[in-house]
């Protein structure tokens, strides 16, 4: 047969001597990566709450007052501030990724890497506006996916080591549906993002206050459902407030841009 298919199909004269052999390299490479984002993507997990609540107390009041102020502007503005927001998320990623990897060079090299990474994604973002938008709602969706997977997983520990079923089943339906539902897709992502900031400022003020820390602490870290209640229930008002108030006329960007 595959004498047959050769003499049917020959090779073009330049891979006419081709050894495949010479792919090996590449095969293990794509293989070696493919492992270790399945290992990645498997271990995905919600930060203990302990852990969530010693990041809250870390912060700065000058911190938390920005987180509050941001997370307002997201969770009540989302919609008709989206470009802008969505601009400013992509400058902070790429003043994340750039410093990371700036970092493998030296401390100075830091600095150039935050720059240069979050003005590049910055440009970037705004001539590719629905592709940012399915990105961010990716990510939005697969964080929302994995806290909601942790919390059932408290009455089901079963479902416990599939974490990262929610993330990926997340991030999937609102990617997606970035592309048909836009409008939807900005006002839950900015809702989501919102309530996180506004929450987390909150209570990293109230952490602050001497006579409620303690007994406000106890409470985050103890009760499994009072932190999941706090980002739900702003998220899902900043949701309402949106879809009632914000215009519905307003440019989308083409899918024909990209």
């Amino acid at each position: 047969m595959r004498r047959l298919i050769v003499a049917c199909y020959p090779m073009p004269a330049p891979f006419a001597n081709f050894d495949m052999s010479m792919l090996t390299p590449v095969w293990e490479a794509v293989g070696g990566a493919a492992q270790s984002a399945w290992q990645w993507l498997t271990s995905l997990e919600v930060p203990p709450r302990e852990e969530v609540v010693k990041r809250i107390t870390e912060l700065s009041p000058t911190h938390a007052a920005v987180m509050l102020v941001a997370g307002l502007i997201y969770l009540l503005q989302g919609w008709r501030g989206f470009k802008f927001l969505v601009v400013v998320n992509a400058a902070i990623a790429g003043m994340l990724i750039g410093s990371i990897v700036g970092a493998t060079q030296s401390q100075a090299w830091s600095l150039y890497g935050m720059l240069i990474g979050g003005g590049v994604l910055a440009l970037l973002c705004w001539p590719l506006m629905r592709l940012a938008i399915a990105l961010t709602g990716a990510l939005a969706g697969g964080a929302a996916g994995l806290g909601v997977w942790d919390y059932v997983a408290g009455w089901h520990p079963t479902i416990e080591p599939y974490t990262w079923v929610g993330g990926v089943g997340g991030a999937l339906i609102l990617g997606v549906l970035a592309f048909c539902l836009f409008r939807l897709v900005v006002i839950v992502i900015t809702a989501l993002q919102g309530s996180a900031l506004t929450v987390g400022g909150i209570l990293a003020l109230a952490l602050m206050e001497p006579h409620i820390r303690k007994p406000l602490q106890n409470a985050l870290e103890n009760n499994e459902h009072l932190l999941p209640a706090l980002l739900a229930v702003p998220a899902f008002i900043g949701i309402i407030a949106q879809t009632v108030f914000a215009p519905k006329k307003t440019s989308v960007p083409s899918v024909t841009t990209l």
